[in-house]
């Protein structure tokens, strides 16, 4: 039952990632600089939904469980984006009358910064989780 526990807050860590990374790319002119505030105060929950599951889920390796939290979540980040892209890019879809919520996700440049950084992190996380993983497999057993 623990591990249920641990893998659900490791999903919702998960859609957290995917919040934050949207969130990076909704563009918000009238706030300046505090959109980094924002973005910084949106990790807290994340980090402590993702450290729960880390102390349920048994047998998790942090840097591996860690790194699929980060990389599912760009990636569900990023599917939206693209899909965002698709329809401002079509006259139909904008002339629609509430098309005015396509025109905010416009802040490409925060929002890339933000995914690269997270899927960068995520995939060294799950690299070197994989490695160490497999340290551990080759080195021989003291059982004497």
């Amino acid at each position: 039952m623990r591990n249920v526990f641990g893998v659900l807050f490791f999903i919702a860590a998960g859609f957290l990632v995917y919040m934050l990374g949207l969130f990076a790319f909704i563009s918000m002119p009238e706030v300046g600089n505090v959109k980094w505030i924002l973005l910084s105060l949106c990790c807290i929950p994340l980090v402590i939904f993702h450290l729960l599951g880390l102390a349920l889920f048994r047998k998790a390796n942090w840097q591996t469980s860690t790194g699929i939290t980060l990389l599912s979540g760009v990636g569900m980040t990023l599917m939206v984006v693209v899909s965002v892209a698709s329809m401002r890019s079509s006259p139909e879809v904008m002339m629609m009358e509430n098309a005015y919520a396509l025109e905010l996700m416009s802040d490409y440049v925060a929002g890339s910064v933000v995914s690269t950084l997270l899927a960068c992190l995520g995939g060294l996380l799950l690299f070197i989780g994989n490695t160490t993983k497999k340290k551990r497999q080759q080195q021989p057993s003291s059982n004497v």
